[in-house]
């Protein structure tokens, strides 16, 4: 947070020229967050209107409603889908926005997800 009550120092200011104030660097680091944060919308908003349409409901539906719960049960239910095909389906959607994200980990011999144990 930026100080509003002066501070007082025995070391002399420097002759830079440069001004310093919290005040301009809370902004400054306000306004680079805002920035990393709408790049960071922009993706994901993209990498989900790539999907194909059901996927996309699924995924919606399931993480970006906030007035609704989410639950699987009933999205399939509503979308009319058999439980099966439900996960399928988001399973597929999953790894679609991993790749559309790029945070899909490729190894030899197949896709591994990086948080997944791997065996050699």
């Amino acid at each position: 947070m930026p100080k509003v009550t002066p501070s007082y120092s025995l070391i002399p200011p420097s002759n830079t020229n440069a001004f310093y104030s919290s005040t301009e660097d809370t902004a400054l680091e306000r306004i680079e967050f805002d920035q990393i944060r709408a790049d960071c919308l922009t993706k994901i908003h993209d990498a989900v209107n790539s999907l194909k349409d059901i996927e996309k409901m699924i995924m919606v539906k399931k993480y970006l409603l906030h007035d609704q719960h989410g639950y699987d049960l009933f999205i399939w239910t509503e979308l009319g889908l058999g439980k099966t095909k439900y996960y399928a389906i988001k399973g597929e959607a999953m790894l679609h926005l991993a790749f559309a994200l790029k945070i899909e980990v490729y190894k030899k011999g197949g896709v591994s997800d990086e948080r997944r144990p791997t065996h050699s």
